[in-house]
């Protein structure tokens, strides 16, 4: 047999799951509609020259199972730094200067997009 206080935190529980689904109905409901639409713009596919055009020698993935473990390798040295993919979109595409930077496959490094919105 459930004791008065496990009784009471289900039924706080059950009261509050259903004011929260009430909420986020009526809410879902009455909302506008987003009016920012998100826009793939291309991909980043020369990171090679984004990396040398900041004096590295070139691009790799740490990881070719993560699309964000891009860096940039100065080749004499072994000095790695990570890219800011972001900024990669916008060298890539100069006319988005709010471009930015996402992955249609998070575990493939080569699945990276840029996009506006």
């Amino acid at each position: 047999m459930r004791s008065f206080r496990t009784k009471l935190a289900a039924a706080v529980f059950m009261g509050l799951a259903a004011t929260a689904l009430a909420t986020s109905t009526a809410t879902a409901e009455t909302a506008d509609p987003p009016t920012a639409r998100i826009t793939e713009i291309g991909g980043l596919g020369n990171l090679n020259g984004f990396c040398r055009a900041a004096g590295w020698d070139y691009s790799k993935p740490l990881d070719p199972n993560d699309a964000f473990s891009w860096v940039c390798v100065r080749e004499a040295t072994g000095e790695v730094a990570y890219i800011d993919l972001d900024n990669a979109c916008v060298w890539h595409h100069p006319a988005y200067p709010d471009a930015w930077a996402g992955t249609t496959n998070p575990g493939d490094a080569f699945s990276l997009r840029c996009y506006i919105g």
